[in-house]
């Protein structure tokens, strides 16, 4: 028998943690109550990654088709939708390249609508400027083979 430092509860002589009090018996030691083990260890996948949904395969084989939405705009989009119509990595950045051109088009007409008020006309250039560094995250993950939705694209409902 033992007992516990802090509170003198009773134990048996394997017992780590107390029942009572949950002190670590075990002093100068670094072992973790088993409740915060089993916690660690069930840790969720990212929500806006869906690499893991995608055959490595299709990845590796069509990762130049995905890439060219990002590269080459308005073009890109039309050679992966003709060249990638059965591949769920390049659909799937299809959907994005589409999700950016609609974000594009709508920040060209502010800018367009609000080309005589500063402050608007100023919005629209930030604006594309921010989603052009997305394109350009977008780019770098999708050459790494990844299936991330970009950063702030993502909060837009459309083309899910």
């Amino acid at each position: 028998m033992k007992f516990c430092t802090e509170c003198g509860a009773q134990l048996d002589d394997n017992t780590i943690f107390c029942t009572q009090c949950g002190t670590n018996l075990n002093v100068g030691t670094t072992a973790a109550p088993a409740e915060e083990v089993v916690q660690a260890e069930e840790k969720p996948a990212p929500k806006y990654d869906h690499t893991d949904e995608m055959d490595a395969d299709d990845i590796h084989e069509n990762k130049v088709i995905a890439l060219s939405v990002y590269a080459l705009g308005i073009i890109g989009i039309i050679i992966a939708a003709l060249a990638g119509k059965k591949s769920k990595f390049v659909q799937y950045h299809l959907r994005q390249g589409l999700r950016f051109l609609i974000v594009e088009i709508i920040l060209v007409v502010i800018m367009a609508a609000t080309f005589w008020t500063i402050v608007g006309f100023i919005g629209a250039i930030v604006g594309l400027c921010i989603l052009a560094v997305l394109i350009v995250i977008s780019f770098i993950q999708t050459c790494m083979g990844k299936a991330i939705e970009p950063a702030i694209i993502r909060n837009f409902g459309f083309l899910k």
